[in-house]
């Protein structure tokens, strides 16, 4: 898969993942795993998305967080536009997928976004 520097986030072929067995567990017990694995695959179809990492544990505990770290690549020239780009499009489709930003910041590790967002009730239906 070849990333273009001018189209970051643009829809490009599907890369395969699985939910560990953890996440996985979470999210059938709390009837939300057609979202996290819709959620996944959308931004794994992402240019310059390389990977996408969970954290469901909030649900244990009656709250309705889906924390998710996509892994980024960005190549090219104008690094912090080609980011930004990327940034918006892995929200749009978080929201596509009826998760929507907390007031938690979205921590940036270098090569993962840390995002934590809330999950509504209409959508985990």
């Amino acid at each position: 898969m070849t990333y273009t520097p001018d189209l970051p986030g643009e829809r490009g072929e599907r890369k395969n993942a699985m939910l560990n067995a953890r996440n996985r567990k979470a999210a059938e017990h709390h009837g939300i795993l057609h979202i996290v694995e819709k959620l996944q695959a959308d931004l794994l179809a992402l240019d310059g998305v390389e990977d996408v990492d969970f954290d469901l544990d909030g649900f244990w505990d009656n709250i309705p967080y889906v924390i998710f770290l996509p892994k980024y690549n960005i190549t090219g020239e104008d690094y912090f536009k080609q980011r930004r780009i990327l940034l918006t499009r892995i929200l749009q489709e978080a929201e596509n997928n009826g998760l929507f930003r907390t007031g938690d910041s979205i921590e940036d590790y270098g090569a993962h976004f840390y995002i934590v967002t809330e999950l509504r009730k209409e959508a985990s239906k």
